[in-house]
């Protein structure tokens, strides 16, 4: 929240007293269409991990954030928001091929846990008197663990990549102090590398799997605003 209001310092926005700020929370859900790209090399033969394995999960949204009117900024007919995001629930089972096609017997069954943290902008454009469209993105990192196996070779890893989005949607005040929003984001998630082991010896370098991870979903969610005065 300190940056977010030095965000607004340094743009020379005025924040007290401002009636056209609004300081706001918000949480939501949707379907998250998850995707990843396998890579790396199976040291049993040794074959070339190959494919790419698709599922979808619930995940779940949060943030914190400034809003700012166009009569705040100085731009006619756009508004911004600056917020810190984060989104969990990536957790899901893909299924990858074990060696190159056109034959493939093995496959890599791979759990995945992963959450994303980010510092998003959005640009809001009024079509109505309550209802807006946005578009933006932002930048931050993504945490995820995995698990794999195709029955002769086991891995398990935690990394943290560089992560970004990008994303639009339309948005509904249904009260003062609160907005519905319907909206798309596209996610990279970055890739993700597991060592591979024999079940019953030490893996042989180089055997590993890599997994780049994409995501595209569909979220909805609720914003509550917070008067300036609550915090100012």
């Amino acid at each position: 929240m300190r940056a977010l209001i030095l965000a607004a310092v340094l743009a020379g926005v005025p924040l007290a007293g401002s009636q056209a700020l609004e300081l706001y929370g918000s949480f939501g859900t949707g379907l998250s269409f998850t995707n990843a790209q396998s890579g790396g090399v199976n040291w049993f033969g040794p074959h070339q991990n190959t494919g790419d394995g698709d599922q979808t999960s619930p995940p779940f949204t949060g943030a914190l954030g400034v809003a700012f009117s166009p009569d705040e900024i100085g731009l006619a007919g756009v508004g911004l928001r600056l917020e810190i995001a984060g989104t969990g629930g990536y957790a899901t089972r893909l299924t990858t091929n074990s060696f190159e096609p056109p034959t493939p017997t093995f496959f890599y069954q791979t759990d995945v846990n992963a959450w994303t943290g980010m510092a998003n902008l959005w640009v809001d454009v009024p079509v109505a008197d309550k209802v807006g469209l946005y578009v933006g993105g932002g930048a931050g990192i993504a945490r995820i663990h995995l698990e794999t196996s195709d029955t002769v070779v086991t891995g398990s890893s935690n990394d943290t990549n560089f992560a970004w989005t990008a994303g639009a949607g339309v948005t509904w005040r249904v009260a003062t102090w609160a907005v519905l929003d319907l909206g798309y984001r596209y996610v990279d998630l970055g890739e993700t590398e597991t060592e591979l082991r024999d079940f019953l010896g030490p893996s042989v370098p180089p055997s590993s799997l890599t997994l780049d991870m994409t995501s595209h979903q569909i979220l909805t969610s609720v914003r509550i605003s917070f008067p300036a005065g609550w915090i100012f």
